[in-house]
């Protein structure tokens, strides 16, 4: 899926400029450098709520913008949902790319394993031990909220817990009933 081919997940498809421009204002690092100022005001488990707050409404924003590119005004069918979240995985990585895997284990289930997971690269990196929660979980809700599915996240493993691979299913059961 990545490279200079066009990128894919199910029936839809994002150009590499497109996904160059989705990168570009949705980083994969937040690099929340005011954490530290906060810590000192309000402690640890502040700055934690306010960091996974934000990644959540980051990764809301993210599949808006990927879904107005794509022209997708919202999810038409529980595997279009999936499609989203899996094009979703590949798009909002560093540049390098997605390197772990994503794999359909049943009709409205999608699994992510990540060996290579960038967020634990950059903590590592930093050395910034402060921050304990991983925002992953909270960019994937800011996706579900967005699509405005029922949906589940399961987090199945955590390489920061010494796990060989971040790893989640996300499993789908139906579309947001409009009110």
């Amino acid at each position: 899926m990545e490279g200079t081919h066009e990128f894919h997940a199910g029936r839809l498809r994002l150009a590499p400029e497109a996904v160059e421009a989705l990168r570009a204002r949705f980083p994969s690092d937040s690099a929340p450098e005011w954490a530290v100022e906060d810590a000192y005001e309000g402690g640890w488990i502040e700055v934690n709520r306010h960091y996974l707050h934000n990644e959540q409404e980051r990764g809301a924003q993210s599949m808006r913008a990927l879904m107005e590119t794509l022209g997708v005004e919202a999810p038409v069918s529980v595997e279009e949902a999936l499609d989203l979240i899996e094009l979703a995985v590949h798009v909002f990585v560093p540049a390098e790319g997605f390197q772990g895997g994503t794999t359909r284990t049943a009709q409205n289930e999608l699994r992510i394993v990540n060996p290579y997971c960038p967020v634990f690269r950059a903590i590592e990196e930093r050395n910034w031990r402060g921050v304990t929660a991983c925002p992953s979980w909270h960019v994937r809700r800011g996706w579900l909220d967005a699509l405005e599915v029922n949906a589940t996240d399961s987090v199945m493993g955590e390489k920061k817990w010494g796990d060989p691979a971040c790893a989640c299913v996300i499993r789908v059961e139906a579309l947001a009933v409009a009110v």
